[in-house]
């Protein structure tokens, strides 16, 4: 019986990451840079890395797979893509028929999960099986681990020493933020070596060791010296077919890689190539020009929305207050979020019923009766009381139409106002964004944030006022 036949139920395989790791994206590579990796080792006989992620929570969606995006990122700037990801069961004879088929892809598997100390936790006994060797007990690992509970003041349970055993002929490698160890062992296979890299499952842990040392023990097995030249933009306030269009409109050389990568509510643009560094360059800054500097908020992964929009309001030292109703806070959670903020945050009044609006940010009776509480009226009554309630540089205000209830021909779902009140007056903004509840309170947060941040950069709000 094959392997489908077998483990249909369990084994879960996928060339790619998104619907695998839930990160709810869509990335589509226009160009493609032919393989010229003439420096990789015996190790490369494949595509790329073959990635396996142990467990029964991870296949009943009690938790979510974030393992292996986050290594496809880390090794892409070398040029190395997941050739095949795998999910299954804490059961030895699925880890090895997964391991079988990654196999087929890759001579490098990193393995994560089943490294803890319970019965549950096969992963060292699938690999030691699969390596046709034992397991043995390190009483380095051992101690090590005893001194982690002793320092958290905690009891050591003779369970834990499981996580000090290892296959025969591994290679340690150290746990700097938990108590399972992984390692690293390298297997012969009919006409080939395969090295087996065991991680725990734990993200922190997981990322950590990944960065500190297996990282580096992947690019030296595959005699990976060279970082290819690769640029990324990331965008807010175009749709990713815009972005598309006005890229392709550029007509850049055939021999770049050029992906665009719709992570909710940006729009990532990337530019890769070989060797060419002044072409990525040259190119990036054509991208940069056709689509607006302006809307262009980091060119890494490490910069959040609202560290970039906040940094300018710390630098200006322009103080801030806020009156949220529809994104019960979110624009606030999302300003909080940076350290500083606490220098021009004044505070935020989520005024969600009528009432609220009333007695905590006089909006008019008047107003809400005669033209509703998602209306140009009260936005600016709302933008106005904020600024006046935190006697702020700014008040900031955003009322709308969340939905899936509550709109009507005139205001459909989907329809909000955000009022920004200054020393030169009030602006209210009219616009529309049709999405579930959630995505809607993301969105209105991070336009509230865009706009706040034009207008202290005396950029202009044009395309905002245009929608109305």
């Amino acid at each position: 019986m094959s392997l489908h036949e077998q483990h249909i139920k369990h084994l879960v395989l996928t060339c790619g990451l998104c619907a695998l790791c839930g990160d709810r994206t869509s990335e589509v590579t226009h160009y493609s840079i032919p393989d010229k990796r003439n420096n990789m080792t015996q190790f490369e006989k494949r595509k790329g890395i073959g990635f396996l992620a142990i467990g029964s929570e991870l296949l009943d969606g009690r938790v979510h797979e974030s393992n292996a995006l986050f290594a496809a990122r880390a090794l892409a700037d070398f040029g190395v893509p997941l050739a095949g990801v795998a999910l299954c069961d804490d059961v030895e004879s699925e880890i090895t028929d997964a391991l079988d088929h990654l196999i087929k892809y890759s001579s490098i598997i990193i393995v994560s999960g089943g490294l803890g100390p319970t019965t549950d936790d096969l992963t060292r006994e699938a690999l030691a099986h699969y390596c046709g060797v034992t397991i043995f007990e390190d009483a380095g690992s051992l101690e090590y681990i005893k001194s982690i509970f002793e320092k958290r003041q905690r009891s050591f349970n003779p369970t834990n020493a499981k996580q000090a055993t290892f296959p025969v002929g591994a290679t340690i490698i150290n746990n700097p933020v938990g108590t399972a160890p992984g390692f690293s062992i390298v297997t012969e296979k009919p006409g080939r070596k395969v090295i087996l890299i065991a991680l725990p499952g734990v993200p922190k842990e997981y990322t950590t060791m990944f960065a500190e040392t297996v990282q580096p023990l992947i690019l030296s097995a595959l005699g990976i010296t060279h970082i290819p030249p690769r640029k990324l933009i990331r965008v807010f306030g175009l749709p990713e077919s815009e972005i598309g269009g006005r890229v392709e409109a550029l007509k850049l050389s055939p021999e770049l890689s050029i992906s665009y990568r719709a992570h909710f509510p940006e729009i990532q643009v990337k530019i890769g190539h070989e060797r060419d560094t002044a072409l990525v360059t040259e190119s990036m800054n054509r991208v940069e020009e056709a689509l607006g500097t302006d809307r262009i908020f980091a060119r890494s992964l490490d910069v959040r929305f609202e560290d970039y929009a906040l940094g300018v309001l710390l630098e200006k030292q322009l103080t801030v207050g806020l009156a949220e109703s529809c994104t019960g806070g979110a624009l606030g959670h999302l300003i909080t979020n940076v350290p500083g903020a606490s220098q021009i945050f004044l505070g935020s009044i989520v005024s969600y019923a009528n009432e609220a609006k009333r007695a905590l940010l006089g909006v008019s009776s008047e107003s809400l009766e005669s033209a509703g509480a998602v209306s140009e009226v009260v936005a600016r009554e709302l933008a106005l009381g904020a600024r006046q309630r935190f006697a702020s540089d700014i008040g900031l205000s955003i009322t709308g139409i969340a939905g899936p209830g509550g709109g009507s021909d005139e205001k459909p779902v989907g329809t909000y106002f955000i009022g920004l009140a200054t020393s030169e007056g009030c602006q209210v903004f009219k616009l529309f964004f049709l999405s579930s509840r959630e995505n809607f309170k993301r969105f209105v947060s991070w336009v509230a944030l865009d706009i706040l941040r034009r207008y202290v950069s005396g950029l202009t709000l044009a395309h905002y006022q245009q929608k109305q």
